[in-house]
């Protein structure tokens, strides 16, 4: 579901900071990405693409160490490829 997601070459500089600080990959399935799509429009009323929703999907289900930190910070961007009248709320 989530198209945007997928790059075909990781930056340089992106992969060694990755590296240098720690950055934990975390997975999230289709439905979670979608869930939190359809969550984070109930809450602010504003629609999000589900490559948003998988970085969401993070945050609202507390997955990998983010329940260790008191703050976090979700970067959400991404609605001009998604409408009312896509499948995603179907799921």
């Amino acid at each position: 579901m989530a198209k945007t997601l997928a790059a075909s070459q990781v930056a340089e500089q992106a992969f060694i900071s990755a590296r240098d600080y720690g950055v934990e990959p975390i997975a999230v399935s289709d439905q979670e990405a979608l869930d939190a799509c359809r969550q984070f429009a109930l809450d602010h009323r504003l629609l999000v693409e589900p490559s948003a929703g998988a970085a969401l999907a993070v945050a609202y289900e507390r997955l990998g160490s983010l329940p260790n930190h008191q703050r976090a910070l979700i970067v959400v961007c991404g609605g001009a490829g998604i409408s009312l009248k896509q499948d995603i709320f179907d799921y």
